[in-house]
């Protein structure tokens, strides 16, 4: 997912989403790594997905950016190269 389509799902958006969280994390630098374990009570091979911090390449939780919209859309605009870039080729202007 790109930066233009995180801002118009933060528009639309009317609460907290771990999915969107994720996206973000992913545009600032967070990498997702899956890793396979042994389930201790059924015994069969499963997959969780951990997230690895854009700084060391611990394992990490990734931000609640979207508990607060405003916040979240605050980074996608920062995180755009351009205003210009972000309204495309459709020319609309994005809200401050």
């Amino acid at each position: 997912m790109d930066i233009r389509e995180i801002i118009d799902q933060l528009e639309r958006l009317e609460g907290p989403s771990r999915r969107l969280d994720g996206e973000i994390a992913q545009v600032v630098g967070w990498k997702k790594k899956v890793e396979t374990f042994k389930d201790p009570k059924s015994g069969e091979a499963r997959e969780r997905l951990l997230w690895l911090v854009p700084s060391n390449n611990d394992e990490g939780i990734i931000p609640r950016y979207t508990l607060n919209i405003h916040d979240a859309y605050s980074l996608a605009q920062e995180l755009a190269p351009t205003l210009e870039d972000v309204a495309g080729s459709e020319g609309r202007a994005l809200p401050l």
